[in-house]
């Protein structure tokens, strides 16, 4: 019997006995997308129909039963440098199937394996470690991103996706433990490659910076909780959690006051000339947003002037855009809200996709002018029209709001 391995996750790619391989790149290409149904179903017998739907989903196809039969010749020809005397896809009782006499070992097949020994009781940590040493390494990306995200694939990327940050948290539970400094330097780059598969939580960053703590990096810390703060908000919607904030305020507190900290912190403080933020609209995190509208609002209610506030909401015209994509669309917003207010105006992101602006000693009557000019930037900038924004004013006073048409 022949035997070939494939990788799925990352760049899709088969390699024969000799260690010779094809790989196919695109992930909207169809090859791949039948190769990867026919080897990892490979216990299932698929029909021509569901080939068809699978593959081109949603695309209009004129002749289903020719594209196929294309389709499963440009397979085979793909194959070809492998072995040109064996054929990979065969035809059996009317359904394309993979030839059951090549076996096949994967990436995922590894996967599985070592988290199966993982989770024994009686394996000793060491070795636990190289185990889930393997499986990180292994996964290179989530299954999902190699076939376009087609739904057929979103359960098994789940499924391997579940095992890699499962896989992440027992590593790091056992480097913890080790209180040892290459152990801390390898859980932060565990926890960061875990980090990016995982949303809505911030257990990953908790690892990195108890590494940090343990490494005693107080200004890394400091920078990087400055720099990821805004970035864990604008994707969850919620700021990073209290232990993550009592290590932050840890290095805060610096035992040891030099010169050098006075001149990194005047660095930090200063805004330069050509710094983005000195060009537009000032942006904060929600906090800062809070607060800085709790002392406006004093100010105003003393000098008699106006707190006024624009909540700008983005939404989706196509509700097939994906998430990446709507990310695109909040970042060019962004830059039109920076773009479209002045230099002491100040604004945040208040949920994963909206705004809020509060310009300064803006008179209500006026407000409608500052919409309409943030309106018309945001529709210029917006080319591809897959995204509109919604915007609702209104003022506060020490009684509540008031809504400004």
């Amino acid at each position: 019997m022949s035997r070939i391995y494939i990788k799925y996750l990352g760049l899709f790619e088969i390699r024969n006995e000799k260690n010779e391989s094809v790989s196919i790149k695109s992930n909207k290409n169809r090859v791949k997308k039948l190769l990867g149904m026919l080897t990892y179903g490979k216990n299932t017998q698929y029909t021509d129909t569901q080939l068809v739907e699978r593959v081109w989903q949603e695309e209009s196809v004129l002749n289903k039963d020719t594209a196929l039969t294309n389709l499963a010749y440009l397979a085979r020809k793909t194959l070809k440098p492998l072995n040109p005397d064996v054929e990979f896809i065969i035809r059996e009782d009317g359904k394309y199937i993979w030839n059951p006499t090549i076996l096949i070992d994967s990436d995922l097949n590894q996967i599985e394996r070592n988290y199966k020994l993982l989770l024994d009781d009686n394996i000793l940590d060491d070795e636990k470690l190289g185990l889930a040493l393997d499986i990180i390494n292994l996964y290179e990306a989530e299954l999902a991103t190699s076939f376009d995200y087609d739904a057929w694939w979103l359960p098994p990327s789940e499924y391997y996706n579940n095992i890699f940050l499962d896989t992440a948290i027992i590593a790091c539970d056992i480097l913890e433990k080790a209180h040892d400094k290459t152990g801390y330097g390898r859980i932060i780059n565990i926890a960061a490659k875990a980090s990016r598969y995982e949303l809505g939580s911030d257990r990953f960053y908790i690892y990195i910076f108890k590494a940090l703590k343990a490494l005693n990096r107080r200004t890394t810390i400091i920078e990087y909780y400055e720099s990821l703060n805004k970035t864990f908000f604008n994707k969850v919607g919620e700021p990073l959690g209290d232990e993550i904030k009592k290590i932050y305020a840890w290095a805060t507190r610096s035992e040891d006051f030099t010169f050098d900290d006075l001149a990194a912190l005047t660095e930090s403080l200063r805004e330069r000339s050509n710094d983005s933020q000195i060009k537009g609209a000032f942006y904060c995190d929600r906090d800062m947003f809070k607060t800085m509208a709790h002392f406006i609002l004093r100010n105003s209610m003393r000098n008699n002037h106006d707190l006024v506030v624009m909540m700008i909401t983005i939404y989706k015209l196509n509700d097939a855009i994906k998430e990446a994509e709507l990310d695109k669309g909040l970042t060019k917003l962004e830059d039109v809200i920076r773009k479209t207010f002045r230099k002491d105006d100040v604004f945040s992101r208040y949920s994963t996709n909206q705004f809020l602006v509060m310009p300064f000693e803006c008179k209500k009557d006026k407000i409608s002018i500052i919409e309409d000019r943030l309106l018309a930037n945001f529709e210029k900038a917006n080319n591809d029209t897959d995204f509109a924004i919604d915007v609702v004013n209104f003022s506060i006073d020490e009684d509540g709001y008031e809504l400004i048409f």
